[in-house]
């Protein structure tokens, strides 16, 4: 909390309203009739404020520095120590606290404290609502210049707010949207600031990039508020992280299950591949996957999937139901699938699936009638679904990835993006699956069962023939 013993300006009312009075006998202005209002919900707030601030006497204005410069040493420590997320150099290393950083209520002590001591100037120029648009704009936006790394950007703001020349805030934001990169603490500015709320209205903002806010969700947003490696491409829409020749873009929405802090925080155990490892082979697979095999990433995940091969590994088994479902779409006039049909995968047609890329004719089935019709219906909605009961009718070895798994929660995770939209010809949230699925056929795991949802599994098979038909659902 701020005390009012560590302002180096005089607080007592009468010494401030004393030294007031000698430039208020030169300013005809200052009258009641010259009390500024402001209303929060238009950008005109910055104006009022900065025509406030003008009408101050320069002995006013030196007591809100003061106090200014001294709520920004009192954040650093109170954030540092109390609120702050350990953020890291890796994306998505979180502490519980992240999800629930709310500066308006962590800070409120220090904001009452602050409010005070503006309303210790005793002067109608500093009406309630201006007040207001201390607590609501200049309090916030101080307290978030010590969440963040200090960016250029962010330390002119800073300063520009501590001496209240708050016209400049907006050209100085300006600048930084016109630059084809913006260093994710910018980008954080402008999800959460309520500086940057007020402004948003006059600021010139590139394509794209409101859509990308709104995306992003906050607790990515604070996740990524410490790295200044990180960065928004502007054409790209989406982040890259510096020192790295990927060309391929990490979207919003990938960024948020990247920053989910859901599985993250069960198990300190080291992952065997990072999350920034797999943000940067994910780029690999989309640009140049010929090469995936041959890069560090690819190899470590071959090492990792060829131990699960051991005849003792608890990842490795084979049928583990009596009865499977299979399900394909058909359109409304289309005839319904003959038996043969329906125990084969189509040849030819095959679109990109989860864990097979174009062209590749892989047998799904689930261990549910309706965990198989909801795959389908993802995929093919307003067709028809039409579904078999399969019976095995022999052995297979197939890696179980439905559940955890020690070291490899990460790994999981990217395994399991949803699809974002079902008309890509190579979605980006199956790159790193497909990959998965050739190191399992190299290996000899002739299938994969994977987590469809929390009622059923789902599986794949290289190739069909380990059924018979046993009736249609």
């Amino acid at each position: 909390m701020i005390n009012e013993k560590d302002v180096n300006m005089p607080l007592d009312a009468d010494e401030i309203n004393a030294l007031d009075n000698s430039d208020r006998d030169n300013n005809e202005d200052n009258d009641d009739s010259d009390i500024i209002t402001i209303n929060l919900a238009e950008c005109g707030a910055i104006s009022a404020l900065q025509q406030g601030s003008a009408q101050l006497s320069s002995v006013q204005r030196d007591y809100i520095r003061t106090i200014s410069s001294n709520a920004l040493k009192s954040f650093e420590d109170s954030i540092k120590l109390s609120f702050k997320p350990a953020f890291s150099e890796t994306l998505g290393k979180l502490t519980k606290e992240a999800s629930h950083i709310d500066l308006s209520n962590s800070l409120k002590p220090m904001m009452e404290s602050y409010t005070e001591q503006i309303k210790a100037l005793n002067t109608p120029l500093i009406s309630d609502s201006v007040i207001n648009a201390f607590k609501t704009i200049q309090f916030p936006t101080l307290a978030f210049s010590k969440l963040v790394t200090q960016t250029p950007m962010i330390q002119t703001i800073t300063s520009a707010m501590v001496n209240m020349d708050y016209h400049s805030c907006f050209s100085i934001a300006n600048t930084t949207l016109k630059k084809p990169q913006i260093v994710a603490p910018d980008i954080v500015f402008f999800k959460i600031s309520e500086l940057a709320k007020v402004m948003k209205p006059n600021l010139n903002y590139p394509r794209g990039l409101s859509t990308s806010l709104n995306k992003l969700t906050k607790l990515s947003a604070l996740t990524i508020a410490d790295n200044a490696d990180v960065f928004y491409d502007v054409s790209e829409k989406g982040f890259f992280r510096e020192g790295h020749d990927d060309k391929s873009a990490i979207l919003p929405s990938e960024l948020n299950t990247i920053c989910s802090a859901k599985e993250i925080l069960t198990d300190f155990e080291e992952e065997f591949v990072s999350e920034q490892e797999l943000m940067d082979f994910m780029s690999i697979l989309f640009d140049t996957p010929t090469f995936a095999s041959a890069h560090p990433v690819g190899k470590k995940i071959y090492r990792f999937i060829k131990k699960l091969m051991d005849k003792d590994s608890e990842y490795k088994h084979g049928f583990d139901n009596d009865v499977f479902f299979h399900s394909r779409a058909r359109g409304m006039t289309e005839r319904p699938f003959v038996n043969d049909e329906m125990l084969r995968a189509p040849i030819g047609v095959t679109g990109p699936g989860r864990y097979n890329n174009p062209g590749r004719s892989y047998y799904y089935f689930a261990d549910s009638a309706n965990g198989s019709e909801q795959e389908i219906q993802k995929h093919n909605p307003g067709k028809i679904v039409q579904t078999v009961k399969l019976i095995p009718t022999k052995s297979i070895v197939l890696l179980d990835l439905s559940g955890t798994m020690r070291r490899g929660k990460t790994f999981l995770r990217y395994l399991r993006f949803p699809l974002s939209s079902v008309n890509d010809k190579t979605p980006r949230e199956y790159l790193i699956p497909c990959y998965v699925a050739e190191c399992c056929k190299r290996i000899g795991f002739e299938g994969i069962k994977y987590y469809g949802g929390k009622e059923y599994s789902n599986y794949v098979t290289w190739n069909d023939g380990y059924f018979r038909f046993a009736g249609n659902v």
